[in-house]
């Protein structure tokens, strides 16, 4: 073969192809990619070309990195596109898996009418930080197109919410509240401490006994449980609390520091589950408060701190450090005393014994008052009272009256008090 006939071979292939190329993108939708054939001859040399392109899919939610709790709702959204725009998509099916396990079915349409979203409730099938969406469609050429999500996590819908590392009066302990729609027994779920030497000490929950909640454990939808320790547990130096679910997931965990502990305050999220951690006064089994000034520690343990008969259950420092350490209780027992009224009647409040030269007019100053009186920690206040910071009250308060020391008008010291309160 010549030089020439080479040459003039290639020039006819050349514009076979070109020709073919032309005749191809004739016959296909502009700015589309779907199925189209065409076939070119010139000089003898026949080309045809023809190619299916399926439907083009894309995730709007979830788009990855997002963790999902169990119960709660999550708009799924797509948009799936024939790639020929006069076709439809006739089927549609929605699924989800974790770690590569099998896949679940999320929802099927086969009507014709599939949607772009979906609100799913997420199921606690799988616990995992790698679950994907995946969506398999197929247009009314019988195009079938698979794309899967990006990897986002499934966790339960339960969380730390309160933590008490230095108790007042009874137990350490520790609170879980519930932030899905459904119940969870946590009876078989793991809460752990570090020890002093740093290592991990996990305890069942159904081993600790319940301080406040549901007795089987179960907590219901907005509903909180707290377990108590036995002994000393958690470290008023410090301490990472960690949560594991059944099967050995970490869920939640909050490590807190020595500047964190405080006698009496929790530290606890605010709000409840999912708000920055706090050292509010305590509410084990009730949801968390802000409040965390010592006027509302006060009033808090004064019903904590006191029986029913008013005796001081807390540590004396405590309670001098919060103003309510009562120096000498009056005592019906007490030849001295004519108390003659149980603490538990706000009705009939104790009366401390007459002293002479003693009364409304006359009261005791300062630190220095006889057996049976009290100091407390007194404000002005629009009853009538003259009141100081640490010293006596030195009239009688009118209406109601809450943990306060009021002067009657004989000779005696009258203490009154309502049942939030005695003992003060």
């Amino acid at each position: 073969m010549t030089k020439f006939s080479i040459l003039k071979r290639i020039f006819r292939i050349g514009a076979a192809v070109f020709v073919a190329y032309a005749a191809l993108n004739v016959g296909r939708v502009v700015g589309t990619n779907a199925y189209f054939t065409a076939t070119a001859k010139t000089d003898g040399v026949l080309v045809s070309a023809g190619w299916w392109v399926k439907p083009a899919i894309k995730f709007d939610a979830p788009k990855g990195g997002e963790t999902w709790q169990v119960g709660s709702t999550q708009n799924l959204k797509w948009k799936v596109q024939p790639s020929d725009p006069d076709a439809t998509i006739k089927d549609l099916k929605l699924e989800y898996s974790c770690d590569n396990k099998d896949s679940k079915t999320i929802e099927e349409y086969s009507d014709g009418n599939a949607p772009d979203h979906y609100a799913w409730t997420v199921p606690n099938d799988y616990i995992s930080d790698h679950c994907k969406i995946k969506i398999t469609a197929t247009d009314s050429h019988d195009l079938t197109a698979s794309a899967e999500s990006d990897k986002f996590s499934i966790s339960w819908m339960v969380a730390l919410n309160e933590i008490m590392p230095k108790p007042a009066i009874g137990s350490e302990w520790v609170e879980f509240y519930n932030l899905g729609g459904q119940e969870v027994d946590m009876r078989d779920w793991k809460i752990s401490e570090l020890s002093s030497s740093g290592n991990e000490n996990k305890y069942k929950i159904s081993s600790l006994d319940v301080y406040a909640g549901p007795s089987d454990y179960k907590i219901q939808p907005g509903d909180f449980l707290a377990v108590k320790f036995s002994g000393s547990k958690l470290n008023d130096s410090g301490d990472t609390v960690t949560l594991y679910d059944p099967d050995g997931n970490m869920i939640d965990s909050h490590k807190y520091s020595a500047s964190d502990v405080r006698q009496g305050k929790s530290i606890a999220r605010v709000p409840d589950g999912t708000g920055d951690w706090i050292d509010p006064i305590p509410t084990p089994g009730a949801k968390n408060t802000k409040k965390n000034s010592d006027r509302f520690m006060r009033h808090y343990y004064r019903d904590a701190c006191f029986d029913k008969k008013g005796d001081p259950q807390c540590a004396e420092d405590f309670l001098k450090n919060l103003g309510l350490w009562i120096d000498k209780m009056p005592d019906k027992t007490d030849d001295a005393s004519n108390n003659t009224s149980d603490h538990s009647d706000a009705n009939t409040p104790p009366e401390a014994p007459e002293n002479g030269g003693i009364s409304q007019d006359n009261p005791p100053a300062g630190d220095g008052a006889p057996d049976g009186y009290h100091r407390g920690q007194w404000k002005a206040d629009g009853n009538g009272a003259n009141q100081s910071e640490n010293g006596w009250q030195s009239r009688q308060r009118t209406g109601t009256q809450t943990g306060s020391h009021a002067w009657t008008a004989g000779q005696h010291f009258q203490r009154t008090f309502d049942s939030a309160s005695a003992g003060n």
